[in-house]
């Protein structure tokens, strides 16, 4: 008796499988709906997105955690890639401790060299009040260069990390992974099919109606992120083909009809394959996925699925022979049929720019990286912190404006950012994953499913070889697929065909905590993939309708909208305190406000007196012949008045608004040293050198700093090839009186671009304000320009002396110009054609000049600007139906340009009828 009613009391085996499988099938359901709705999503890119999938994730968490519960055990199986994930989450999360000076300067000594040169000896503070906010991480103490940026980078490695661990340890079933492999199949061909309409619809830079940044595909941002997401659901689905095909000779059975059908069709036979039901169902959506890799244009994503069928062919092969072959060759096949009837020429034309990816600058995008690495050989500047230092190490010569995110390559940017340690942990994962499936699909190994192992090992090839040029991996669409099928694919290639299995499961309680210690390691994770996926999200949605709100201000002249963007960019940095350019962003839309405070100051102002004159005129009108003295007084006084109190109330508001700026601008330095903008806005406030400031004006200025050079050192170090820092730093250097050093800095902009030359010249040739520092024109000539520059000769002579009348003005620089280009090999390019035609217009040479223009234009007919000029060039010469056809031209390249349409408002104004011009032709 006593033992029945023991027995009774039992956990029924058969109600535990039940739960069981309801728990693992509503793990399973999150994790499909991550992994097939997110690539619908923009592939996850948006913050919004990616709490969505962590929100899924948690709830996966807390359902692995209630199984554990349940059973009373903990249940993991013994995997190396498992254990290399968390200590690679463990290694990279180090680098935000905060360590002693002496502990860091050992373990990283590069980082600790950095420090000291990007961050001042004492913090600056200011002549009164501020605010004394501790920083989110002690400035200088970390091994991450930006402590922000790893964080983050670091939730997302959780998320992924997650992924794997759930399917690797608790979903790895056979049925499981060919419902996956269906349902990534599917979703591969509607995402196909969707990119392809949309490629017929030639909807250029937008998603379902939104305009996007780059060059989409389908619901992708980027086209490449679009072929390797697309790849692994075509390997996937090969290896579903595969698994359903069968090599031995057909079998029949007999129906109820008394028909004789088959049962396995053979695949030794074109016929046969075509029969199998398999075919309609596989082929053709594989067909369909191939078809939009081709048509996305990404040789990277071209060539990794042309490897991947390589593989796959020569493993099958050496596992069944040549009988199988023809199965997989039919779906490329048919795939290059689909692609000539969608239209095949942008396809071969892309293959065949052999200079592309060299123009796309991803050679010295890796050169960067190599040089990080090689500077932070032991533990590199911490997880997500590439887009930052990169600038430093940019090769001179390529575009310096552009952010790089990433190293589009996965490798280089694991060396750049974890050094040797977190190269090493990646590349033990990708051999460990592949290593597995290549040893399960030995002829000998007597491992079951070869088929769907060899579809998800070529899945994993394809998106390691495609991580050599692009960086999909760290898009959650594509992650989260592949930890998918990595953790499958670790899991089966250890089930034989016996039933044995060699995957060793650790089964264990430890005392009877086992499941108390899964369920807070579960929650703990669920809990800070939650509420930090939240936060971030939560910043971001402050932070773009902060943003918006002060466009609205720009656009409105509405100052209540500049509060408002500043209230909600307030609230963006309380989410995420660590990012910096949030910070940023929030002193700049200060200043902005300020500036728009003044403006409502002047503008109230004139409505004041304008009322008090008013109000004076109904004295005047009554007829009175004397008016008070104090009445005199009173209105002579007024403006005066009112001028010093509105200059009390503007000095009081830039006291309050600079102490908030102060720190924001302090904190967001400290957050990243590596960031420039705080360097020069700190600059800024450095107590000028040459000048007697009053007590309330110093209180704009910080009272403890390091000197101005300091600072602008630091930037010049930190963009060494861009030429606004360059620029902006002389610019600082100037106003200061640093005039050899404005001199030397502003040269040095001029020898990485022309941009701001317009700016340069009149500044120290006019300078109203410093008439001691300006610059003569042979200082000009010799010192500033630098010295084989024709173009920034001709362009220096129109911005310093634009009026037609000043011809003799222009004459030196122009005959400069003209000797050092005829004594160049290179005078008949177009670029050299276009300057030599300036330079002779500058010297009154305008009919010569306007035939090297018209070669000019002739041969570079998209260069608009060259375009402008010639217009300008025939309006002066009277040649109004020339100029007319040139500036339309110029509008319909680049709409909205105001010189043009000013040039085209005073020729309809000279053409109308009674005006005494001829239109000259």
């Amino acid at each position: 008796m006593n033992r029945q009613s023991r027995t009774t009391i039992q956990p029924s085996p058969s109600l535990l499988h039940r739960v069981d499988l309801v728990l693992d099938g509503l793990m399973e359901l999150v994790l499909l709906a991550i992994v097939l709705i997110t690539p619908w999503l923009f592939g996850g890119y948006h913050n919004y997105f990616q709490h969505l999938a962590c929100a899924g994730l948690s709830i996966a968490l807390v359902l692995w955690a209630i199984k554990q519960i349940i059973h009373w055990q903990l249940k993991l199986h013994f995997c190396i890639a498992s254990l290399l994930l968390v200590v690679l989450f463990v290694v990279s999360s180090f680098s935000l401790l905060s360590l002693p000076p002496a502990t860091l300067k050992s373990i990283s000594p590069e980082v600790a060299s950095w420090y000291q040169k990007f961050l001042p000896r004492q913090q600056e503070q200011m002549e009164q009040g501020g605010i004394n906010e501790p920083a989110p991480f002690p400035p200088g103490t970390t091994l991450s260069i930006y402590p922000g940026a790893t964080q983050q980078a670091l939730l997302e490695l959780l998320a992924v990390m997650v992924v794997f661990l759930l399917v690797r340890h608790s979903l790895a079933d056979p049925e499981r992974f060919k419902r996956f492999a269906w349902a990534m199949v599917i979703n591969g061909c509607l995402l196909s099919i969707f990119a392809l309409l949309q490629k017929l619809r030639a909807t250029g830079n937008t998603i379902y109606g939104i305009g996007v940044a780059g060059e989409p595909f389908g619901p992708f941002i980027n086209r490449n992120h679009f072929a390797t997401y697309v790849n692994i659901c075509i390997f996937l689905g090969l290896g579903l083909f595969i698994s359903q095909m069968r090599s031995r000779k057909t079998q029949y059975r007999t129906g109820m009809d008394g028909q004789r059908q088959p049962i396995s069709y053979s695949t030794d036979s074109w016929s046969e394959i075509l029969q199998h039901p398999i075919a309609m169902w596989l082929l053709i959506p594989i067909a369909t996925c191939m078809t939009g890799v081709l048509a996305s244009l990404s040789r990277g994503g071209i060539l990794a699925l042309v490897s991947g069928l390589a593989l796959t062919l020569l493993i099958w092969r050496r596992r069944a022979g040549g009988r199988n072959l023809a199965a997989l060759i039919l779906i490329p096949v048919l795939a290059m049929g689909i692609l000539a009837w969608f239209g095949a020429s942008p396809t071969i034309a892309r293959l065949e720019q052999e200079q592309a990816v060299a123009m796309e600058g991803r050679f010295s995008i890796w050169q960067s990286a190599w040089e990080i690495g090689r500077n932070f050989p032991l533990m590199g500047t911490g997880f997500g912190t590439f887009t930052h230092v990169e600038p430093v190490y940019r090769p001179a010569g390529v575009d310096q404006i552009i952010a790089h995110l990433h190293a589009h390559n996965e490798y280089l940017e694991a060396f750049a950012e974890g050094g040797v340690l977190r190269l090493l942990i990646t590349l033990a994962l990708v051999w460990l994953v592949l290593r597995a499936g290549w040893l399960a699909l030995h002829p000998q190994s007597g491992i079951r499913d070869t088929g769907m192992i060899l579809g998800a090992w070529a899945a994993c090839v394809t998106v390691a070889l495609h991580s050599v040029v692009e960086f999909g991996i760290h898009l959650p669409a594509i992650a989260s697929a592949l930890a998918m099928t990595g953790g499958f694919l670790q899991a089966l290639s250890r089930k034989r065909l016996d039933d044995g299995d060699t995957d060793t499961l650790i089964r264990s309680r430890f005392l009877g905590l086992g499941p108390v210690i899964a369920a807070v390691f579960a929650g703990t994770l669920a809990l800070i993939l939650f509420t930090g996926s939240w936060r971030y999200w939560q910043s971001e949605w402050f932070r773009e309708r902060g943003l918006l709100a002060m466009q609205q201000g720009k656009d409105k002249n509405d100052l209540d909208a500049f509060q408002r963007a500043v209230d909600l960019l307030d609230m963006a940095i309380y989410c995420a305190p660590a990012h910096a350019r949030v910070r940023m962003e929030r002193y700049e839309v200060e200043q902005q406000r300020l500036v728009k405070v003044e403006e409502h100051a002047r503008i109230d102002l004139s409505r004041r007196l304008t009322a008090q004159a008013l109000v004076r005129i109904p004295t005047s009108l009554t007829g009175m012949t004397v008016i008070p003295l104090g009445l005199f007084a009173e209105d002579a006084l007024l403006p005066y008045l009112v001028q010093a109190s509105m200059a009390e109330d503007l000095r009081k508001s830039h006291q309050t608004s600079w102490n908030m700026q102060a720190h924001q601008i302090r904190t967001a330095r400290n957050c990243c040293p590596v960031l420039w903008k705080p360097h020069l806005a700190i600059a800024e406030h450095v107590p000028p050198a040459n000048a007697t400031l009053q007590e309330k004006d110093l209180q704009l200025y910080w009272k403890i700093c390091d000197s101005l050079s300091a600072y602008l050192d630091r930037i010049k170090l930190l963009q060494p090839h861009r030429a606004e820092t360059w620029y902006l730093a002389g610019q600082l250097e100037w106003l200061n009186g640093q005039r050899v050093a404005a001199i030397a800095s502003w040269r040095r902009c001029l020898e990485l671009s022309d941009e701001f030359i317009a700016q340069i010249v009149i500044s120290c040739h006019q300078d109203a304000l410093q008439p001691e520092m300006r610059l003569s024109r042979e200082e000009v000539m010799t010192r500033l320009l630098p010295p084989s520059s024709a173009s920034q000769l001709v362009s220096a002579a129109w911005a310093l002396h634009p009026e037609a009348k000043e011809v003799e003005a222009r004459k030196p620089y122009m005959e400069r110009a003209i000797e050092l280009l005829e004594k160049r090999e290179d005078v008949l390019s177009p670029e050299n054609q276009f300057i030599y035609g300036m330079a002779l217009w500058g010297v009154d040479k305008r009919e010569q000049g306007l035939q090297n223009l018209l070669i000019a234009v002739r041969a570079r007919p998209l260069q608009t600007e060259w375009r402008l000029n010639l217009g300008r060039l025939y309006f002066e010469l009277e040649k109004y139906a020339d100029a007319r056809e040139q500036l339309q031209m110029v509008l319909r390249q680049q709409q909205g340009n105001k010189i043009a349409e000013l040039l085209l408002q005073k020729l309809d104004e000279l053409q109308r009828p009674g005006t005494n011009k001829d239109v000259k032709r």
